[in-house]
């Protein structure tokens, strides 16, 4: 038989279960509980729990302690306390259980009025902390003992209807939660509005005061106030402002004003909806029956009407052309003025105004023309084989209608207008014996005397008094002027040439061109004006040549305005410096009938034609910021292509190359290239300078000495400024780089040369230097050498055609110039035995390959600009022509 051992556990039983709780207090936030019944057997203290697990448990001083304090809740809310004894860690089978509910808190802060009228009010208050199911609303009027009024709200605002207009009222509102309510909070006395005025209407109103009423039910027991606008400080009373009477006026206000008057009642500082007027104030009347009478050439007369016996008056004269009259604006109160100090023919507005009770009324205007009595100098177009004599009888009809038909249309217009005339109208006109010439035109010089309005009878309104006493309908001036004797039109704006000299005469002017220059004026077509002698001065290419200096870019082109003469044979040069990579577009073009002479670049390739004889130069060769002096030449012979006065192509032409004349050269553009052609070529970007067509052709040596600065006369056409025409889009025009300049072949004294070799016959160009711009600094002495020769290329007069794929190309500049001295001994383009004694040992040239100075003595310089004026010097050998970028400067030693 097994044997157990036998094991004994002792169980200890649960503590027995708290007393009865009892509620010792309870308010919003904390309770007090005691359960006071004896327990039997052992006890470590008590377990205590809240549903909703919420608050703070006080531990007491001893755990045995049969009460505890609950911390911690929220205001208006419904708990259950539970109570467990606790014996060993055991807890009590069933616990002791009470409910309990907090007081609920009074709402927070300030009861504030959503809205109001004079029977209802919307409020609003801050619910408190904690739970609340609904609100009482106590409140009554603050002046009586009435009973309270109560409401409930489930919600934090409420709207209370049926209340008293303007009675102010009591408010106590309390929280309700859990079917407790919590403490009242009273509040400060709210106020309904009172009741809105009725039956605003205007009484009483005058220029600048309003009277204004209205009615009230309870009149009594409120006050009023009145506002108004606009508000000045002229005004009283003031707005707004507090009256206790049904009855307002206001004074001091503006006539023709409209005013906005407003009224609303107040009680118990609270404002009632506001009523509202508007009232325009009437205005005194303007002066009436305006009459201007008695006109004369610098004074009138003016009367009115008026209905007031008190009004003022006020008077402003003003010039159309020039403002206030002296003395002007007048106040006067009677009712008519005499103004003086006026202006002959001139154009017054005169206005009247009512001045009452301070204010100004609208203004009555009119307008007043003075009487002018003037004698101007004026020009008769006449026919050469009418006399003075004729022309003078012929005036004085004349005179004779336009007087008596304005006097007659002035007597109607007299009984009609307000405006009553002193003077009669006059016209008069002297011839002077002698006629007056203006180019191939003869006018008679009058001497026109008018007394009358200006708008009526000017010398400006004679030419259509003219064509209507001679029934004529067309668009001829016979009357040209007034003309000013007496104005100097040389020192104003005038039409002469740039290369003329303006004589004043006293009719008109003159105009001379300068020397070297001739008048083209015949061959100009003026666009409109007088045209006279001396307005289109070009160059005397016969004995002179022209500078030109033309910048070209995108699509900007010139026109020359002179036609092309007729032309067997012809030569052309200009010097091109490119400013683009490439050279491009159409350097120039001429057209006309069957002629035809182009040179523009087409796929790297400079093409020439005339008249169907082509030759190329391949385009690349020209490089940018270089200068190349290029030239064409051609008869029925030869053509030849330069270029730095060396042949780079000849031609014997199949074609003639003869142009007719009557065409336009155009340079920078073809007139018969396409956008697609344009496109193609593309436009020329370049500088083209003293650009020459000659009607010759020019030999190799005349056409390399025009390359190296020589002058070749007789050419027949030039781009001077007064002979050509920009065209093309405003911003592409092509521009002057400077001012056109006349230069010719000198012939110098030959002199002992001083190394340079002899200067006899020395072509020079021309550069005008100013005394007052000459820089003066010491200079070290100078050594004079031998300048090397320049190579040029092989001058090709063959006629036979070279292959340009095969040919040996030169190079288009020249070899670099050293850096040399040279002296000479003249280079001034006037005869120089005259000056310094002959002794001309003062003038020096410094060569250097980008520059050339000139050095000369003051008094040298002096003695010459005092006898020729402006100096000028150069020195072709220093290869000037023949060089990209040159400067040239003269340097002036005591």
């Amino acid at each position: 038989m097994r044997k157990y051992q036998q094991s004994l556990t002792c169980f200890s039983s649960a503590p027995e279960t708290p007393g009865a709780i009892e509620v010792k207090s309870v308010d919003s936030r904390s309770a007090v509980l005691d359960w006071q019944r004896e327990h039997r057997g052992y006890l470590d203290g008590f377990y205590l729990e809240t549903v909703p697990p919420e608050g703070e448990m006080i531990q007491p001083k001893r755990s045995t302690d049969k009460q505890r304090e609950v911390a911690g809740l929220e205001p208006g809310k419904k708990y259950t306390v539970k109570v467990h004894s606790t014996a060993y860690g055991l807890l009590s089978f069933r616990p002791s259980e009470r409910s309990i509910i907090t007081l609920p808190e009074a709402p927070l802060g300030d009861l504030v009025v959503i809205s109001r009228d004079p029977v209802n009010v919307t409020l609003s208050w801050t619910p408190p902390d904690g739970e609340a199911t609904m609100y009482q609303i106590l409140y009554y009027p603050t002046d009586s003992d009435a009973r309270k009024l109560k409401e409930l709200s489930i919600n934090s605002t409420i709207t209370l209807t049926n209340l008293a207009p303007g009675t102010e009222y009591n408010f106590e509102i309390e929280t309700i939660s859990n079917g407790l309510h919590s403490e009242g909070a009273i509040y400060d006395p709210i106020a309904t509005p009172p009741q809105a005025i009725d039956d605003l209407v205007v009484i009483e109103k005058d220029f600048t005061s309003v009277s204004i009423g209205w009615t009230h039910p309870n009149a009594e027991k409120v006050k009023f106030v009145v506002d108004y606008s606009p508000n000045s400080r002229k005004s009283w009373p003031l707005g707004p402002f507090i009256i206790t009477d049904t009855l307002a006026a206001v004074d001091g206000l503006e006539p023709g004003q409209t005013y906005t008057f407003s009224v609303y009642a107040v009680a118990n500082n609270v404002e009632s909806e506001a009523k509202k007027i508007k009232v325009k104030l009437p205005v005194p009347e303007s002066p009436s029956q305006v009459e201007v009478t008695n006109v004369g050439h610098t004074d009138f007369e003016i009367t009115w009407e008026s209905p007031y016996e008190d009004a003022t008056y006020t008077i402003d004269v003003l010039s159309v052309s020039g403002g206030h009259v002296d003395n002007f604006p007048i106040s006067t109160s009677e009712l008519g003025y005499h103004v003086t100090g006026l202006e002959q023919g001139e154009i017054y507005s005169v206005t009247v105004s009512t001045v009452l009770d301070g204010y100004k009324t609208d203004k009555t205007a009119m307008q007043v023309e003075t009487y002018a009595t003037t004698t101007d100098t004026m020009l008769f177009v006449s026919n050469s084989e009418i006399g003075m004599d004729i022309i003078g009888a012929t005036m004085d009809t004349f005179s004779s209608f336009v007087t008596s038909s304005i006097n007659e249309e002035q007597s109607i217009a007299r009984s009609e207008s307000p405006v009553s005339l002193q003077a009669a109208s006059l016209l008069s006109i002297d011839v002077e014996p002698e006629p007056y010439h203006i180019s191939n035109d003869k006018y008679a010089v009058l001497s026109v005397t008018i007394t009358a309005k200006p708008s009526v009878l000017a010398p400006s309104k004679l030419n259509q008094f003219f064509k209507d006493w001679n029934n004529d309908d067309s668009d001829t001036e016979y009357f040209f002027g007034p003309i000013d004797t007496d104005l100097n039109e040389c020192k104003m704006r005038n039409v002469c040439s740039a290369n003329s000299k303006c004589i004043d005469k006293r009719i008109l002017y003159t105009c001379v061109c300068n020397e070297g220059y001739l008048d083209k004026t015949n061959e100009a077509t003026i666009q409109s004006g007088v045209q006279i002698e001396g307005q289109v001065c070009l160059a005397d290419l016969e004995d002179n040549c022209v500078n030109t200096d033309w910048k070209f870019q995108r699509q900007g082109y010139v026109v020359v305005r002179r036609k092309m003469p007729d032309l067997a044979e012809f030569s052309i040069c200009f010097k091109m410096t490119l400013n683009s990579v490439k050279l491009q577009g159409t350097i120039f073009s001429y057209r006309h009938e069957e002629s035809k002479l182009l040179m523009y670049q087409n796929k790297n390739r400079l093409i020439i034609n005339s008249n169907g004889n082509e030759m190329y130069e391949i385009a690349s060769y020209f490089e940018q910021d270089v200068e190349y002096f290029i030239c064409l030449s051609a008869n029925d012979e030869s053509i030849k292509f330069m270029v730095n006065g060396e042949t780079m192509q000849s031609l014997k032409p199949e074609n003639s190359v003869k142009l007719i004349g009557g065409g336009k050269v155009q340079v920078s553009h073809d007139s018969e290239c396409n956008r697609k052609c344009e496109r193609t070529r593309g436009d020329l970007d370049a500088r083209i300078e003293d650009f020459t067509i000659w009607n010759e052709a020019k030999t190799s040596e005349q056409l390399r000495n025009f390359a190296e600065g020589d002058c070749l006369t007789n050419g027949v056409m030039t781009l001077e400024e007064e002979a050509t025409q920009t065209l093309g889009p405003i911003l592409d025009r092509p521009q002057q780089e400077s001012v056109d300049d006349l230069f010719h072949n000198l012939v110098i004294p030959t002199l002992v040369p001083t190394g340079a070799g002899d200067f006899a016959n020395l072509a020079t160009r021309r550069w005008t230097t100013p005394a007052s711009l000459i820089q003066h600094q010491p200079i070290n002495s100078i050594i004079a050498t031998e300048p090397p020769p320049i190579w040029r290329g092989e001058d090709s007069e063959s006629e036979e055609t070279i292959d340009l794929a095969e040919a040996p190309r030169p190079n288009f500049r020249p070899a670099p110039l050293p850096d040399v001295q040279v002296s000479i001994d003249s280079l001034i383009n006037t005869p120089v035995a005259p000056i310094h004694g002959g002794d001309l040992t003062g003038l020096k040239t410094h060569c250097h390959p980008d520059n050339m100075t000139i050095v000369a003595e003051k008094s040298l310089i002096d003695e010459y600009e005092e006898k020729y004026g402006a100096l000028a010097l150069s020195d072709p050998s220093c290869g000037r022509r023949t060089q990209g970028s040159f400067n040239h400067q003269i340097i002036v030693v005591e």
